[in-house]
């Protein structure tokens, strides 16, 4: 289709006018299975062309939003212009190596009277801290002998993909809230919307067990552990990703 006049344009200089509402439809990202975005190509006289603000939903297809307009000299004062919309992807999971730090604390109490007693070790190991100065409310004090164990050990994770729309006015003055879930486990401490925290284990703490004995963490698909790490960003546009990593297996430290 082409025009010699702009007047010839069905709704003259002022208005676009559409060519292909869906001159192409693919997906961004091969990982996400509904990941599509539609092209559109539409014509409007140039001195008439406005930019559409990202974020705007498609006129007709309203769960794609606006991420990308370029324009093309096509001559007779025309633009042609392309316009990108992308869905929100639902959540999807992906699976992940990292290293995560882990702390073991182990300490020894006597109690003695009458030329007689009797000693007691206690074994604790948490996960995503490796120092006792970051444990909350855990006494090192107090024990007639004490050592610690840190590191790191390679652990394979589920990345929890969320996605979330924001409003162009949103994005421009900073008014962004996407907070992360928060644990409720009892062995769970300082695991924020914003940040994550650590976590004991369940047995903790056992007794008259070595430093060096293994001590070992269980979750599962439908019980996973407080999150490990997080991440957010831009995933296209106005469309925000949130990345949720946890453990939904069996880890020993």
């Amino acid at each position: 289709m082409s025009f010699q006049l702009i007047d010839d344009l069905p709704n003259g200089r002022v208005n676009r006018f559409e060519l292909d509402q869906t001159a192409n439809f693919y997906l961004k990202d091969s990982n996400i299975a509904d990941s599509y975005v539609i092209v559109e190509t539409s014509a409007q006289a140039k001195d008439s062309y406005d930019p559409t603000p990202a974020g705007t939903q498609h006129p007709k297809k309203t769960k794609y939003y606006l991420f990308e307009e370029t324009v093309q000299d096509i001559g007779g004062g025309l633009f042609k212009i392309q316009s990108k919309y992308a869905i929100v992807p639902k959540t999807w999971y992906d699976f992940e190596v990292i290293q995560l730090p882990y702390l073991k604390f182990w300490g020894l109490s006597v109690i003695g009277g009458g030329g007689i007693s009797i000693g007691t070790s206690y074994l604790s190991a948490f996960l995503n801290v490796q120092s006792t100065d970051d444990l909350y409310f855990f006494n090192t004090e107090g024990f007639t002998d004490s050592k610690s164990k840190s590191g790191t050990i390679n652990a394979a994770c589920r990345i929890k993909y969320d996605y979330d729309l924001i409003t162009l006015d949103q994005k421009q003055d900073g008014n962004i809230d996407l907070p992360f879930d928060v644990s409720s486990d009892a062995q769970s401490f300082g695991d924020g919307a914003y940040n994550c925290g650590y976590f004991g284990a369940s047995t903790n703490p056992e007794t008259n067990k070595s430093i060096d004995q293994p001590v070992t963490f269980t979750f599962t698909a439908n019980s996973p552990s407080p999150k490990v790490r997080i991440e957010s960003g831009v995933y296209v546009g106005n469309i925000y990703y949130r990345k949720t990593y946890e453990l939904i297996g069996t880890v020993e430290v």
